[in-house]
């Protein structure tokens, strides 16, 4: 029980490492992060451990390419998370345009 508490702890650190690399990576050029990078950091990291695992379910505790997989994990999570937040801004952004687009569809 001690170790899944730990396992969770250590996901949060993952987290917060890997956002502070990201954020100075956006900060340089945020449309080559979130257009470019990130679809293609998911697509290769979940690809990757879907693939020699089966699924994306416990796969903190290996080590693999000399950080853990966690690490991996989490990039992939945050990347997840700025393409969902694009969409989100870009379909905001574009809501009365894409009404009208809809409703010539009909």
């Amino acid at each position: 029980r001690i170790i899944n508490l730990l396992q969770y702890i250590n996901y949060a650190h993952y987290y917060l490492l890997v956002s502070v690399i990201f954020y100075y990576i956006a900060k340089k050029n945020i449309k080559i992060f979130t257009n470019i990078l990130c679809p293609i950091i998911v697509l290769l990291i979940y690809s990757y451990y879907y693939q020699t695992n089966g699924s994306l379910a416990g796969i903190a505790w290996k080590n693999e390419l000399i950080v853990r997989n966690g690490i991996w994990r989490a990039m992939a999570g945050l990347c997840v998370g700025c393409i969902v937040y694009n969409v989100y801004l870009y379909f905001t952004n574009n809501k009365q345009e894409t009404r009208n687009n809809y409703r010539e569809y009909l």
